[in-house]
């Protein structure tokens, strides 16, 4: 199995493409399917499904970039979601219950 790092740069499309840390080496093309929730700039692990096409598949986030969004929180009888401003993002983040209406001061939440 060949796992190579990198950096994953995020399309609003939901697929992406992972820079690698090895210098001179081409770009990774993730399908939208294989990102595993890797969002912009995040540092993840890839395993290489396809050499001759450049494709791989996220297999564990490293490092998240962003640890704050703003958005619209979504409240519904079943979960919570914020849906980011950012169209980088392009999927709604899951709030746990347990963590509902709690938020430090730094965190704001933004009505779209």
């Amino acid at each position: 199995m060949e796992l190579v790092t990198g950096n994953f740069e995020a399309h609003r499309d939901g697929y992406g493409f992972v820079i690698l840390e090895k210098p001179g080496e081409r770009d990774i093309f993730i399908p939208a399917r294989w990102t595993m929730g890797a969002m912009n700039n995040d540092r993840v692990v890839v395993r290489m499904e396809h050499w001759q096409r450049r494709e791989g598949r996220v297999i564990r986030i490293l490092d998240r970039a962003t640890a704050r969004f703003v958005g619209r929180l979504d409240i519904t009888k079943t979960a919570s979601f914020v849906r980011p401003m950012n169209k980088a993002t392009p999927f709604d983040l899951y709030v746990p219950p347990r963590r509902e209406g709690v938020h430090d001061t730094e965190t704001r939440w933004s009505q779209r």
